[in-house]
Parts: structure tokens; sequence; C-alpha cells
């Protein structure tokens, strides 16, 4: 049974200030180990960590700011099912941002010196979907460093992040990935998007 735990970090003058929903042990051991084993084999090709829109890893490619290699994965069926689902509930029960579907899942394998800076998911111009909700699995805890931070002013905020743990926060908030000093990495995301804010 998955326990749910509503992390609530920073005080506002309104009251409490949500900045990520956390459910703990949501994804079974098992099923964490069957999507390593499946989707890190040498032989599935993996994405290279472009930034932005553009495909040039000239222009497109930072190993400094993000080094990460990336598999895409299906919405409609297994791990991206599931988080879709997720993210769509806690949007209901706390932010309730307005979201019609997710619209991209990936696998994120992070080796040694893997990281990503801190950034935001989604951007300020005008389109049809925008991204409001980041879904995150965390798929194993056997690495050293590599710790998922939200960044609050001048404070790193680190979320519980154990084996099968789901985050869930807005896709507007700075977060990263920390270097990973030892060993590998593995998560899903998935994000939640909807018509541009208003």
């Amino acid at each position: 049974m998955a326990e749910n735990t509503q992390v609530e970090y920073q005080q506002s003058p309104q009251g409490e200030l949500d900045v990520c929903y956390v459910m703990q042990k949501a994804v079974s051991e098992g099923f964490c180990k069957r999507l390593i084993e499946e989707y890190s084999k040498p032989e599935v090709e993996k994405e290279q960590p472009f930034i932005g829109q553009g495909r040039d890893p000239e222009k497109n490619i930072n190993l400094d700011i993000r080094n990460v290699l990336r598999l895409p994965l299906p919405l409609h069926a297994g791990i991206g099912a599931t988080l879709t689902t997720v993210g769509l509930n806690v949007n209901h029960q706390y932010w309730k941002y307005h979201i019609t579907h997710s619209n991209q899942a990936e696998f994120l394998m992070y080796d040694v010196n893997g990281k990503y800076e801190a950034h935001v998911d989604t951007f300020h111009l005008v389109s049809d979907e925008t991204r409001k909700i980041t879904v995150l699995v965390i798929l194993n805890d056997d690495f050293e460093g590599g710790k998922f931070f939200i960044q609050n002013g001048h404070e790193k905020i680190y979320p519980p992040q154990e084996k099968g743990d789901i985050i869930v926060f807005p896709s507007l908030m700075l977060h990263g990935v920390e270097p990973v000093t030892k060993g590998q990495r593995f998560s899903v995301v998935t994000w939640l998007v909807g018509p541009y804010f208003k």
C-alpha cells in the first residue's frame, strides 16, 4: 500500500505553500527493476540530452547544463499511463490547473557526472499546450549524489526520493538533479499539459 505524503516546505503570508506532493513507495520494487532492466539495455537506443526545441548537437546540447540519456516512452500504457493518472489525481486535489492530457514521457539515465542544472519545465510562450504539472518516479536509490531538488530562492529543498517514490510538482518550479558521483541513477518523467496559463 502506497503512503501518500503531501510535502509542505515553505510558509507564505496566506498559509502553507505547497511545493510538491510525494507518493512514497507508489511503484513496486519489482516494477522499478523491470523498467531499468528493459530500458537501460545498451542495444536500446537513447536520445542525447537536447535542451529546448532544436536537435542541433552544437546548439542544443550542453553537458555542463544537462547530462542525461533519454528514451521516449508510450503514454497510453505502462509507467507513462501510471504517472499521468497520478498527476491528474494530485492536480485535481491540490492545484486544479486546467489539464487536458500528458504529452511526453521519458526514461532518464544518469551516469557518473550526469546532472541537470536548475531549470523549469515550462515556458511563458503562448501555444496550444503548456506544461503545467511534472510527474517523476525514482526507479533506484543505489547510487551516490544525483539528488533531485527544488530550488526555493537560495535554498535547495530535497523531497523524499527513495526507490518507487513519485514526486509531483508544478512545472514552473525551479528544480534540478545534482551530479551523480557513483553508480547510475534511473527515473521516469512525464508532463501534464493544458491551455496557456490564465
